[in-house]
C-alpha cells in the first residue's frame, strides 16, 4: 500500500483498523433496536459520531501517553515527530466535539450518552490504566458506544443487555493489553478467560429469560468461546509482548464477528453476514497501520 509517510503517520495515530469495530458495533446495535428497519440518516449520522469519538479518544491517548511512548515506543507518531502535542491536541478536540454535536442532532437522550462517552473516554485515559479498574472504563466506552446507536433509535431500555456483553469482553481483552510492553504477568491470561466467560454465561442467561435462546445461538457461542480459548491458550504457552499484541490485535479485530452474532441470534442472518464483511477492510489495514 503506497501512502505518504504524513498520511501513514495519521491512520496510525488514529488507529485506523479499529474504526470499523465502532463502526460494527453502531451497525449491529441499530439493526437489533430497529428490528432490521433501516433509518439510513440515523445511521449515517450515529456512524460519523461514533467514529469520531473513537478516533479523538486515541489522540488523547498518544497525547497523555507521549512521554511514555518516547521511552517505548518512539516510533509512534508523536515521539517520531510526525505531529505536535499541540497538533494531535487540535485534532483530538475537534473530533470529540464533531461526535457530540452530531450526537446531539439525534436527541436528548442520545446526546447525553454522548456526554458519557466523552467522559468516560478522558476517564480511561486519565485512569491508572496498569490496573484493573482502567478495564472497566474501557469496556463502559464500548458499552456507551453501543448505547449511543441504540438510543438514536429509542432501543436504549430494551436491548442494553447487548451492550453488556460488548462491554465485559472489551473489558477482559484490556486485561491482556495490561502487559503488552513487560510481559511479565501471565496470570492474567486467566483473569482474562474468566472474564470473557462470565460475560458469555451472563448473556445466554439474557437470552433464556426473553426466550430467545435456541441451538443457533447456543452453537454460535461456543464457537466463540472456542476460538478465544484457543488463542488464550496459546498465549498462555508463548507469553511474550509479540504474542501479547497478536492476542489484543486478535481480539480488537473479533469485536466484528462478536456484533455479526449478537445480530444473528437476534433473527437476522443476512444482516449478520453484511457486519462480519467489515473484517476485510479493518483486516487488510491491520496490515500496515497499529492496532494496539
Amino acid at each position: 500500500m503506497s501512502v505518504s509517510p504524513r498520511w501513514h503517520a495519521f491512520a496510525s495515530l488514529i488507529r485506523l483498523p479499529n474504526v470499523f469495530t465502532v463502526l460494527s458495533n453502531v451497525v449491529a446495535a441499530h439493526i437489533v433496536a430497529t428490528q432490521a428497519d433501516i433509518q439510513p440518516v440515523t445511521l449515517l449520522m450515529t456512524l460519523l459520531a461514533s467514529a469520531a469519538f473513537y478516533h479523538g479518544g486515541m489522540v488523547v491517548n498518544d497525547c497523555l501517553d507521549f512521554d511514555e511512548d518516547r521511552q517505548m515506543r518512539p516510533k509512534r507518531p508523536l515521539p517520531a515527530g510526525h505531529f505536535s502535542l499541540r497538533q494531535a491536541w487540535t485534532i483530538a478536540v475537534f473530533m470529540m466535539l464533531l461526535g457530540l454535536i452530531l450526537s446531539v442532532q439525534l436527541g436528548g437522550v442520545t446526546g447525553i450518552v454522548a456526554l458519557l462517552l466523552a467522559a468516560f473516554i478522558f476517564g480511561y485515559n486519565l485512569s491508572n490504566r496498569e490496573g484493573y479498574w482502567g478495564c472497566v472504563w474501557m469496556g463502559c466506552c464500548r458499552l456507551l458506544n453501543w448505547a449511543l446507536a441504540l438510543s438514536a433509535v429509542g432501543g436504549l431500555a430494551a436491548y442494553w443487555p447487548y451492550a453488556l456483553v460488548v462491554a465485559v469482553y472489551v473489558s477482559a481483552l484490556t486485561i491482556i493489553s495490561r502487559d503488552e510492553v513487560k510481559a511479565t504477568r501471565p496470570q492474567l491470561v486467566a483473569w482474562c478467560a474468566s472474564v470473557m466467560l462470565v460475560g458469555a454465561l451472563g448473556f445466554v442467561f439474557f437470552l433464556h429469560q426473553w426466550g430467545s435462546l435456541n441451538l443457533i445461538a447456543m452453537g454460535l457461542f461456543v464457537l466463540g468461546l472456542m476460538a478465544i480459548g484457543w488463542r488464550l491458550w496459546q498465549l498462555s504457552h508463548n507469553y511474550q509482548t509479540s504474542e501479547i499484541q497478536r492476542t489484543i490485535k486478535f481480539f480488537v479485530l473479533g469485536l466484528i464477528p462478536l456484533d455479526a452474532a449478537l445480530v444473528w441470534v437476534s433473527g437476522y442472518p443476512v444482516f449478520a453476514v453484511a457486519v462480519v464483511l467489515l473484517l476485510i477492510p479493518s483486516r487488510v489495514l491491520a496490515r500496515y497501520f497499529y492496532v494496539t
